[in-house]
């Protein structure tokens, strides 16, 4: 089950209209994934209420601003969003073990 849904995504941005539907939805699978490698952690036990809120708000960079774009260059992807956003993150980062 995914993260955050595209109803959701919508609610949580106050977007009203169908113009983003396409983008959100493949959107939602490829910040997915970046959170799970940003946080080192699957979520194998489901995943927390509270990431659907930093979910819509990657998504939402990705959509309205230039800047904090998922960037991708010969197979590789890197992005940048605000300090904010990652310092959400590491509260759901899963310590790794050596």
């Amino acid at each position: 089950m995914a993260v955050i849904t595209q109803a959701e995504v919508k609610t949580l941005l106050q977007i009203t209209d169908s113009t983003y539907d396409a983008l959100i939805t493949a959107l939602i699978p490829i910040v997915e994934d970046y959170v799970k490698n940003y946080c080192n952690n699957e979520f194998t036990d489901g995943y927390p209420v509270g990431l659907k809120g930093i979910v819509a708000k990657i998504i939402y960079h990705n959509i309205f601003n230039k800047d904090g774009v998922l960037k991708f260059k010969r197979g590789q992807v890197s992005v940048e969003y605000p300090d904010n956003i990652y310092k959400q993150l590491d509260a759901y980062k899963a310590m790794k073990v050596v």
